[in-house]
């Protein structure tokens, strides 16, 4: 993230507005910014993963030695809005929107700072009282080095913060807190506790997709192991009595028979054994196996 340079008598001033000693005799009434934050600009900016820039190399240079190009614009965004988000988060992961503080966030109490340090705030008559207006940079920078003249990647940055800030999306923005996902996008409902942390819709899917996977298959293992156990109780004299039992057809359609009796009286196993069993399925290794263990249990 980078990391702002102020005078002491500036971040003096930071520090009292960040500790809340500036008061007012009486409460001014809020300012409304004639301007508005583009909100899926802003976005597409956030989840922009740009390719390592190298300054172009023309014919006949001597090659390059190893280069680290400075921090493109999203990654110095992120650095500050990661901080501005994660203010809300909790030690436990629990995430809460309405939790975000500046106090907890002095770099970007700090980047902010520097910004209104510009003097570029003008105020504007307009019909019913001064509105305030930001004069701001033509465009993002777009060289792989840092310009002589005109805004660094931070600068840029430091703009798209101040006007995100100052906007309601400074609640309403979240990051998927979802390994190797990192998206950034708004909240449906900001006024509310994420007690797993906050999570994008593909995310969210993925997840909904994944319980619904391991909750189907714990339904069909405890089906399973219901169906052994119960073949294990009822021909346990016959299986101990004869170590191929599981090769013997008549005995292996007696016991798909009853199983299949059993599937058919009970709703959750005809869930998971919609046609019954047959004699194939208890020839099955995995299932043979479980039905011979069981049955040496019920001695």
């Amino acid at each position: 993230m980078h990391k702002s340079k102020l005078t002491t008598s500036g971040m003096l001033n930071v520090r009292r507005m960040l500790s809340g000693l500036y008061g007012h005799t009486a409460p001014l009434a809020p300012l409304h910014l004639t301007q508005s934050l583009d909100i899926d600009k802003f976005l597409a900016l956030l989840n922009r993963r740009d390719p390592p820039r190298l300054p172009p190399q023309k014919p006949g240079d001597i090659p390059r030695m190893s280069y680290t190009p400075p921090p493109s614009t999203p990654e110095v965004l992120r650095g500050w809005i990661d901080e501005w988000l994660d203010s809300g988060k909790g030690k436990d992961g629990v995430e809460d929107p309405r939790d975000r503080r500046f106090k907890q966030t002095e770099g970007v109490a700090l980047a902010a700072y520097e910004f209104s340090e510009r003097g570029k705030i003008r105020l504007l008559t307009g019909s019913d009282g001064l509105a305030p207006w930001i004069s701001t940079y033509e465009g993002e920078p777009t060289g792989a080095l840092r310009p002589l003249l005109g805004p660094r990647n931070e600068d840029y940055a430091r703009e798209q913060l101040v006007f995100f800030l100052l906007s309601d999306l400074r609640f309403k923005l979240a990051k998927c807190r979802k390994e190797n996902c990192g998206t950034y996008y708004l909240l449906k409902h900001w006024n509310r506790q994420y007690k797993r942390g906050t999570l994008c819709d593909f995310c969210k899917r993925s997840r909904s997709e994944e319980s619904a996977i391991k909750a189907t298959a714990e339904v069909r293992d405890h089906a399973k192991t219901q169906l052994h156990d119960f073949a294990a109780k009822k021909f346990a004299k016959q299986i101990l009595s004869t170590p191929d039992w599981h090769r013997q057809k008549a005995l292996k359609n007696a016991i798909s028979k009853f199983l299949s009796a059993k599937i058919e009286r009970s709703e959750s196993l005809r869930t998971v054994y919609k046609s019954g069993v047959t004699g194939k399925w208890v020839s099955r290794s995995e299932n043979w196996n479980a039905i011979d263990t069981a049955a040496k249990g019920e001695k």
